[in-house]
């Protein structure tokens, strides 16, 4: 596993808190929801690709990886999105394409433990 694809010299020591490699799989922290682990990967496939906007399929495939299910990823995919009513929204998507909107930046930080709310990750979104 290599952090440094996913995360700036400056985040690696705080990703390496919430992400364990154990015989060659990434382990996320059990303190992780899923609503912040789909934004936490959205984040880690679009600094690996260098885009923006990053193929949805992609993201699927990262947070399956995890240990996570689709039906999972689908779920916490509504829930970021911002079609609930007062929900913030994190994540802009299209049927093929997710991206991170300003809120899911500042929430990744957060989950790193960059942000004003530390590590106080298990909020409900």
């Amino acid at each position: 596993m290599n952090l440094k694809k996913y995360f700036s010299e400056e985040e690696i020591s705080k990703a390496e808190k919430i992400i364990k490699e154990f015989h060659g799989r990434m382990l996320l922290s059990p303190s992780i929801n899923n609503t912040s682990a789909i934004i936490l990967i959205t984040y880690m496939v679009s600094n690996e690709k260098k885009l923006g906007m990053v193929n949805k399929s992609e993201v699927k495939e990262l947070f399956t990886s995890f240990g996570k299910t689709s039906d999972e990823f689908d779920k916490a995919l509504y829930e970021v999105s911002g079609k609930r009513k007062r929900k913030t929204k994190f994540i802009d998507f299209s049927k093929e394409k997710i991206g991170l909107n300003f809120n899911g930046v500042n929430r990744t930080k957060e989950i790193l433990g960059n942000g004003k709310n530390g590590w106080r990750v298990k909020r409900r979104i």
